[in-house]
């Protein structure tokens, strides 16, 4: 079922104190939101084993700005310019690739940008690079701060450009090589921040999200009977709009009686067409014979949305 106070889904499921087989979940994916990549990563410069850190952001024509993303709203057709930075916190010149991708969504919710060997089939390949796909930017300095390289991009958006939200980005990656030992092939590690660019196209708006495929399995704590519920569920979003969404999983017995809510993980962003599988346990449960589940799923503006 569907319901909508502001946007939300629902959906309920009859426990009869089984087990059923839930689905698993895959790991959370490689997170993109981080400006600046992180020398823990070990990453290693091009001419030695020195750890380095850089990153990409949007910018203006002259230097970086303080827009967390590039955030346009256009009709099918339109042509945009914009520019990002390629920032160096290094204290020597770096010479790094610069990329588009397409952004796609993570079993759990997360968001990971496609690689390099992966040519973007949506937002990314409406973004053209105006500089070579390599980039030298000059080191950070006491007296200048950090370095860095503005790019030029052309966003043009095709004339059947579909309304509603849509997510790119542009990569700034480090390749680096690391040499194996007997018996090991040499390592090429590739290290990579993406700066995200959101599109909204003109047109008619529609936002949905569904509440499907609820799986849930009884697990006895005490010998006294008392227990939880391990409930698996997806979040779909059906619309045209992303969102954020907060989950809650409520457990009662017959006639709705002694209710126990908990709640699930929030999912930042689920983008038109994606959806998170995710997994919420709700203990302190009296076995009642006959349960009932009821996840309820709220969306919200995601991050610079609406």
């Amino acid at each position: 079922m569907r319901r909508r106070p502001l946007l939300a889904g629902l959906a309920a499921l009859f426990l009869v104190l089984a087990p059923v087989a839930a689905y698993g979940t895959a790991p959370p994916a490689v997170d993109p939101d981080a400006a600046v990549a992180d020398p823990g990563d070990g990453a290693t410069g091009p001419d030695d084993g020195d750890l380095v850190s850089f990153g990409i952001a949007p910018s203006g024509r002259e230097r970086p700005d303080d827009r967390p993303f590039i955030i346009v709203s256009a009709p099918p057709g339109a042509t945009i310019y914009e520019n990002v930075a390629v920032i160096n916190l290094d204290s020597r010149p770096l010479t790094l690739d610069v990329y588009t991708g397409d952004f796609l969504m993570a079993e759990r919710g997360g968001l990971a940008v496609t690689t390099r060997d992966q040519p973007p089939t949506g937002i990314g390949s409406w973004i053209a690079i105006q500089t070579p796909a390599s980039v030298t930017v000059p080191a950070q300095t006491a007296e200048t701060g950090y370095g860095f390289t503005v790019v030029p991009l052309v966003i043009s958006i095709p004339d059947n450009a579909q309304p509603g939200d849509h997510l790119g980005g542009v990569v700034a990656a480090l390749v680096s090589a690391g040499e194996g030992g007997v018996n090991t092939p040499d390592l090429e590690l590739e290290q990579r921040v993406a700066a995200r660019v959101y599109i909204r196209v003109d047109g008619e708006l529609a936002p949905g999200l569904v509440v499907r495929d609820l799986r849930a399995t009884w697990d006895a704590q005490s010998i006294l009977g008392n227990g939880a519920a391990t409930v698996s569920y997806t979040l779909e979003n059906t619309g045209n709009l992303r969102m954020a969404i907060e989950p809650t999983v409520t457990v009662s017995g017959p006639f709705g009686l002694l209710p126990v809510s908990s709640a699930g993980d929030r999912v930042e962003e689920l983008l038109p067409g994606g959806t998170a599988r995710l997994t919420t346990v709700v203990d302190g449960l009296w076995p009642l014979v006959h349960e009932t589940i009821t996840v309820e799923a709220v969306a919200m503006a995601a991050a610079g949305g609406e």
